[in-house]
């Protein structure tokens, strides 16, 4: 469970990318018309295309490829910059092996320079990319690498604990898993990190609710909704509906637990996620097992297995 949320968080939030505002886009891209120097011109394709990121993808692969081209022909100017980029752009559209291509070559060259926040960075969104990888001691040693460098920067400190107690509890080491949660939470708050409150509120939650200790669940969960409230962000919504869903089957109030999946179902259904509609259908699934409703909580069942064969 923690795995899919880890990627959302790392690929939205890890990349060390801080626009995203109209103001700011239209800002550049008047400076970009203006400019008639290659090197700004690179410097401004690359925040222009990591301004896009949160909501276009597309266009952050369009300005990274700009910025690679313009580099090359300027003695490789941010050229680092530019591959980490892409190396973001290929991981969210699925070409890991293209994406680890270059991300490793923004890493050989961050390595002798003296830009500790970059390499970072570089360093946490490689180890995202080893999503298809079994080897844990490599995912593991990204993930350590990144926090090494980070240790006087508690808002990014925080992205790298959250993701090193995912790759813990994806290889079933839950006590670390949930030590590195909390030194997330920890930071978090330091940093006012409130994006990555929601995630490792959330999976606090999660872990509490399946050691069957709602008590313990409830006010991470209150204040997953508070965030959810504050950031308005549809996905998080979502995975917080998703989780008080559990919640009310493990104390049975049905009902209400029915009522936060279908919330849960209704905003994953806009999103389009595949992979979101594969949890809620088994979550559902098992809520209608619990709810002594076999013949609906199969066919939720079999609407997961249909999204599987296909994903």
């Amino acid at each position: 469970m923690l795995k899919k949320y880890c990627l959302l968080f790392f690929f939205l939030c890890c990349t060390g990318f801080g626009f995203g505002q109209t103001k700011e886009i239209d800002s550049l891209k008047k400076n970009l018309v203006a400019s008639k120097h290659d090197t700004t011109r690179i410097s401004l394709y690359l925040d222009l295309g990591s301004a896009y990121y949160a909501h276009d993808v597309d266009t952050l692969g369009l300005y990274s490829k700009k910025a690679l081209r313009l580099s090359k022909k300027t003695s490789n100017y941010l050229i680092e910059r530019a591959y980490a980029n892409l190396g973001v752009y290929l991981s969210d559209i699925g070409k890991l092996d293209s994406a680890r291509t270059y991300l490793k070559k923004a890493m050989t060259i961050l390595e002798t320079k003296n830009d500790s926040s970059l390499l970072a960075t570089v360093y946490a969104n490689y180890d995202a990319t080893l999503i298809d990888v079994t080897d844990f001691e490599e995912k593991v040693s990204y993930c350590l690498k990144a926090i090494r460098l980070r240790q006087n920067d508690p808002y990014n400190l925080s992205e790298s604990q959250y993701n090193l107690a995912v790759n813990y509890s994806n290889a079933g080491y839950d006590s670390l898993s949930i030590k590195y949660l909390e030194l997330a939470t920890e930071n978090g708050r330091k940093s006012n990190h409130d994006l990555l409150l929601s995630y490792t509120l959330s999976n606090l939650a999660w872990y509490a609710l399946e050691n069957d200790n709602p008590k313990k669940a409830k006010p991470y969960l209150d204040e997953c909704l508070e965030l959810c409230e504050k950031l308005k962000s549809p996905r998080l919504c979502n995975n917080y509906y998703l989780r008080v869903g559990l919640y009310y089957d493990k104390i049975q109030e049905f009902d209400k637990a029915e009522e936060s999946y279908t919330k849960a179902l209704s905003g994953i259904k806009v999103l389009k996620d595949a992979y979101d509609l594969m949890f809620v259908y088994a979550s559902l699934g098992e809520h209608y097992v619990l709810a002594k409703k076999p013949k609906i909580a199969l066919e939720n069942f079999k609407k997961f297995e249909n999204l599987y064969k296909n994903n």
